[in-house]
């Protein structure tokens, strides 16, 4: 089932397959079909094309793969963890090192005095 009628700020339709009992309908892009548009080139014009096409990866990436893509999404964000916690290391280091510095400082200032 495609959309004949798009909204305005639609960039264009994609497919839809609907599939399962009334009570437990599944909604999923049908991918066959989207490609079949791309390739009879029934969408607007190449920026058109290529950004369903980008969408399509996306999906296909998405739905070849959950676990996949949900272990890479825990990745990234474990890294931008690790990331902030070693600049908030990097910053109690460097606090150390100050205060360190101004006390060697002191130190000196009072043999000096």
């Amino acid at each position: 089932m495609t959309p004949t009628r798009l909204s305005e700020d639609a960039e264009f339709s994609v497919p839809v397959m609907i599939t399962g009992p009334w009570q437990n309908l599944k909604f999923r892009p049908d991918l066959d079909k989207l490609l079949n548009l791309l390739l009879d080139g029934k969408l607007k014009d190449n920026a058109d094309v290529q950004r369903a096409q980008e969408k399509l990866k996306e999906v296909k990436e998405k739905l070849k793969d959950p676990e996949e893509a949900l272990k890479a999404k825990l990745r990234k964000e474990l890294e931008q963890r690790n990331a902030e916690e070693d600049e908030a290391a990097k910053s109690l280091e460097e606090q150390a090192r100050d205060k360190l510095e101004d006390e060697v400082g002191r130190a000196l200032r009072k043999l000096f005095d």
